[in-house]
């Protein structure tokens, strides 16, 4: 889903936060603006391994290029939630 930007946002700076969500079958992301209101979205299979970062990344590059065409902005914070406990040593 694309939800078109605010004509009345053109030429202000406004902030993006990408959020993204592993789950064990799915990845979610979307980009909201300062009001909470969802700019673009998109998901895809989680693949198990070493390709499931290649996966979080691509959908992360695809929001960022679909928002960057529609407002001509970046977002200034991003988040990822992961299941499970994260080990510094891998």
């Amino acid at each position: 889903m694309i939800a078109a930007a605010d004509p009345h946002l053109r030429g202000h700076t406004q902030n993006y936060v990408l959020a993204c969500d592993v789950g064990g079958t799915t990845m979610k992301a979307e980009v909201t603006d300062d009001r909470g209101v969802v700019v673009v979205s998109g998901s895809t299979p989680t693949p198990h391994g070493e390709a499931a970062l290649a996966a979080l990344s691509g959908l992360g590059k695809e929001l960022l290029d679909r928002l960057e065409r529609q407002t001509g902005q970046r977002p200034s914070r991003a988040g990822v939630a992961l299941p499970g406990r994260i080990d510094r040593q891998g």
